[in-house]
This record gives structure tokens, sequence and C-alpha cells, in this order.
């Protein structure tokens, strides 16, 4: 189910966010929640790895994402804009077990396991364009501009 009211919040904070509108709390403060709609959870929990939930920042031009993980990010902004229905399974992108078999001196298990996870997360579609799961679903944005508008 989509949530249209609340996936407008959502990319609206994010993109505020990774144009320095906006500070990684306000982000945190005011995202969205929505059992029903799993893309707003999906696309929160995989971009977080992109500012600290210990202290408030505010991205600049030195500090923000280029590149592969610019396009994820313009990626899912354009997925929340979308009407399309987020078919991934669900999948954590950290594991808390994965962490502590580290700790344990288990690094190889943990990697291996790590590895496994995302070859089988992988079966289910198309990872370089997720949150979409095929590349026909994906409308590539004209420019990185063209995350701000409204269309």
């Amino acid at each position: 189910m989509i949530n249209r009211e609340k996936r407008d919040l959502a990319w609206k904070l994010i993109h505020g966010f990774f144009t320095s509108e906006i500070t990684n709390d306000d982000l945190m403060d005011n995202y969205p929640r929505d059992e029903g709609d799993a893309a707003i959870g999906a696309i929160y929990e995989r971009l977080w790895f992109f500012w600290p939930d210990n202290r408030t920042v505010r991205l600049t031009t030195d500090n923000a994402p280029k590149g592969e993980a610019r396009e994820l990010i313009e990626r899912c902004i354009a997925f929340l804009k979308s009407d399309l229905e987020y078919e991934w399974p669900p999948f954590q992108w950290v594991k808390l077990s994965y962490g502590l078999m580290h700790i344990l001196g288990l690094k190889n298990v943990a990697e291996k396991k790590g590895r496994e996870s995302l070859i089988e997360f992988r079966r289910n579609g198309t990872l370089e364009v997720w949150p979409f799961i095929r590349e026909s679903d994906y409308v590539i944005p004209r420019s990185s501009q063209d995350s701000g508008s409204n269309s």
C-alpha cells in the first residue's frame, strides 16, 4: 500500500538533508513511519548510513555524498515520488550479530554470512536500481536538480 502523504514528506526530508537545507536531526525527528508502506522504512534504514545519529550535522559540498552514493539517494527520492509498490523482501543492511561476531574474532564468518545474505537478497530483483526492483521501473532523473521538483 502506498501512503502518498508520507512518501511526499519522506522525499522532501531526504532532499532537504542532502541539499543542506535541514540537519540530520530534522530528518530523523520528522521522518514518517508507516508499517503499511514498506518503502518508507526500507529507504530510511538504507540511507541511515549517511548521517550520524549521535550529533547534529548539516551537509556541505565537502561532505555531501558523491558518485554511487549520490545515485542511491536520487533513486530513493525517485522511488518515493513514484506510485510503485515496494517489492523487495525485508532486509537488514546492518545486523548486530555480525558486529558481535567481529568482536569475538569471527570476522571471516560474519563477512561470509553477510555476503550470503546479500546474494540471496539480490535474487529478488536488480540491486543496482534498488529500491526499484526492475531496471524498467526506474526513470533516471534528468539531473540531480530534478530531485527537488514536484514531478
